[in-house]
């Protein structure tokens, strides 16, 4: 009976142990598809910060330099 319980507690740590790698891996392969998701969001994201930055120096030296308000928004 001991002999028994042994071997299925060696079977189930076995077990445990590679679906804990196979898990590791599979995770793995997942992270990097996200992070291929992420990188190109993260340069849109770069590129609009940039554009909206441009756009709102661009109206304040438009406004600054204007002779009426009204006209140059």
């Amino acid at each position: 009976m001991r002999q028994r319980i042994t071997r299925t507690l060696r079977l189930v740590t076995l077990l445990a142990i590679l679906t804990a790698a196979i898990t590791a891996v599979w995770l793995t392969s997942g992270v990097r598809v996200f992070g291929l998701g992420i990188v190109p969001a993260a340069v849109v994201a770069a590129a609009l910060v940039a554009y909206f930055g441009w756009r709102s120096n661009l109206r304040r030296r438009i406004l600054a330099e204007a002779k009426d308000y009204r006209r140059a928004a």
